[in-house]
């Protein structure tokens, strides 16, 4: 139980050192981009830092996408489209801008992880240019 104890804390020191010496993170947003008439969705989210993320809708297997439009747990029953007429049969419920994660390994075969991403409103008939994007921090034990 020692040598668990030991490496949690200096999970805890390296952590705290990291906190204390790294600059603040800011998620404010400069700009968004027009409301595509046919997928109601804005073409882009634009940081203070002038970086501009557009949906990511590619059915090539780096997005992320829900079954059945996702290539790498199902076979697409159809391309998304995005020049209408936009159907549940042929456009995500729910689309990603940006999708980041992490994994840690510890002693005992544990994995936990953590996910942070920027995905489009669920209901794309509600969406109106002032919401905001749905921004998800995720932990995964």
């Amino acid at each position: 139980m020692k040598p668990l104890t030991n490496v949690f804390q200096a999970f805890l020191a390296v952590l705290s050192l990291v906190t204390i010496l790294s600059g603040s993170a800011s998620a404010a947003l400069r700009a968004v981009g027009p409301i595509d008439s046919i997928t109601t969705l804005p073409a882009f989210y634009q940081d203070l830092n002038n970086l501009a993320l557009q949906p990511c809708l590619d059915q090539n297997g780096f997005c992320i996408l829900p079954p059945p439009f996702d290539p790498l747990t199902s076979v697409p029953l159809s391309p998304i489209t995005t020049t209408g007429p936009i159907t549940d049969a042929n456009f995500p419920s729910e689309a990603f801008y940006y999708s980041a994660g992490a994994l840690m390994n510890i002693e005992g075969g544990k994995r936990p992880g953590w996910i942070m991403s920027l995905s489009t409103p669920s209901s794309r008939e509600s969406f109106r240019p002032r919401d905001k994007p749905f921004c998800e921090p995720t932990w995964r034990k």
